[in-house]
């Protein structure tokens, strides 16, 4: 997790967030799992991994402080062991979001709504390279302010405590509702208690894939 877990407390220190909604009634559920990958690189001479998700053609999203610093970064499908070289394309230490480009023609998943009470199921990539999922349950939505992943003060963003329990490495990896939709990307554990975390809100998710991009961008310093 980042260096954000220091400031995580319940009364809603700094946490990007994620929006969480259940689906309309009789919505065809979809699988997002062809679209989850897992994340490594290298920064600063030390191996940094997390999850991701295709969100478009060619394009995945994960935290920004699981790229940051990296020299290199690649990108793996769970049904194929080939590693993908992936390009950074943006990235955005204060939403703690990072794209990154690589060649796939895998699906990409769409966006959910928020809503406190969404259940679901957080979909990673275990250490022996195979699926791993947990249920879990959107707490609220808080604004949160405080650090960015460099520690800078300042930023601001909209968050959800999501009941959840994720570990090292999971960073970046997706919330996913009943109808298969995305609505959140974790980035943090609670400091306080073992069953909460934090994931970017679909609000941030939604304004950060819609700002303009133009090539590589640089993954700044590490973390």
């Amino acid at each position: 997790m980042s260096a954000l877990t220091r400031s995580l407390s319940a009364a809603g220190a700094l946490v990007s967030s994620v929006a969480l909604v259940a689906g309309a009634c009789g919505a065809a559920e979809a699988d997002p799992t062809p679209s989850v990958v897992h994340v490594s690189g290298e920064a600063c001479g030390r191996a940094t991994i997390g999850g991701g998700v295709v969100v478009d053609r060619g394009l995945v999203l994960t935290n920004a402080h699981v790229v940051a610093g990296v020299s290199e970064v690649e990108v793996n499908f769970t049904d194929d062991p080939t590693p993908l070289p992936a390009r950074l394309v943006a990235f955005d230490p204060n939403r703690d979001l990072a794209l990154l480009e690589i060649a796939t023609e895998a699906e990409s998943v769409e966006l959910g709504d928020d809503a406190a009470g969404t259940a679901g199921r957080f979909i990673t990539v275990d250490g022996d390279g195979q699926l791993a999922e947990r249920s879990f349950v959107i707490q609220r939505e808080i604004t949160a302010t405080g650090e960015d992943i460099y520690r800078e003060t300042g930023a601001r963003r909209r968050a959800l405590e999501v009941e959840l329990t994720v570990a090292p490495g999971e960073s970046g990896s997706g919330l996913f509702d009943a109808e298969g939709r995305l609505v959140g990307v974790v980035f943090a554990s609670s400091r306080t208690s073992d069953d909460l975390s934090y994931a970017v809100a679909r609000s941030e998710v939604e304004a950060f894939l819609a700002e303009p991009r133009d090539g590589p961008v640089d993954p700044g310093p590490c973390v």
